[in-house]
């Protein structure tokens, strides 16, 4: 801008008025779908291969070029019903809370708008025989949204599995043959 001065005898003067704006770096902000209810099969799920499941992120960074990164750094937390998981041998969620089982496609950098980051839960095989019908096993993931200027913020995944009735199962043996004894 330009102002400027004159006085009432006809003089005048201008001055360059210079305005430095300086930019400072907007933490990512996210949002998440809530991923459908993951349900244990009926019978027998000693091993059940859940399919991935996948949603998305919805990121904003409002700084132009940023450069963003999602990480889940540790495993899951596990709640039964919203208390700790039992600790019985044949109940096991390793595989169901391994940080591995969550991944992220890679994003854009950021436009200062919205985007859309599709995140997919895919764990190994797990036994979920243990749980009965209507029981939850509650599994939350925390998301780390970086961009590379030290801006972060974070989002639970949550997923919930329901669990099923499982009929009991009977299995016998033939018994060997049964001799009448002669005589009396």
């Amino acid at each position: 801008f330009v102002a400027t001065i004159s006085d009432d005898k006809g003089g005048s003067t201008t001055q360059d008025l210079v305005f430095t704006i300086t930019g400072s770096n907007d933490v990512p902000s996210v949002t998440t779908t809530t991923p459908s209810a993951i349900v244990e099969i009926t019978g027998d799920s000693s091993g059940q291969d859940i399919g991935a499941t996948t949603g998305t992120l919805t990121i904003t960074d409002q700084d132009l070029g940023d450069t963003l990164t999602l990480s889940v750094s540790n495993d899951a937390t596990a709640k039964y019903n919203g208390v700790t998981v039992p600790t019985e041998d044949s109940v096991s969620v390793a595989a169901l809370i391994a940080k591995g089982a969550i991944s992220f496609a890679t994003p854009v950098k950021t436009n200062g708008e919205s985007q859309d980051v599709v995140w997919t839960y895919n764990p190994a095989a797990a036994d979920l025989d243990w749980l009965r019908a209507g029981e939850n096993l509650v599994l939350t993931f925390v998301a780390t949204i970086s961009d590379d200027k030290g801006g972060s913020t974070t989002q639970d995944l949550v997923f919930t599995i329901t669990g099923s009735n499982d009929v009991p199962s009977v299995t016998t043996t033939t018994p060997s043959a049964i001799v009448e004894i002669t005589g009396d």
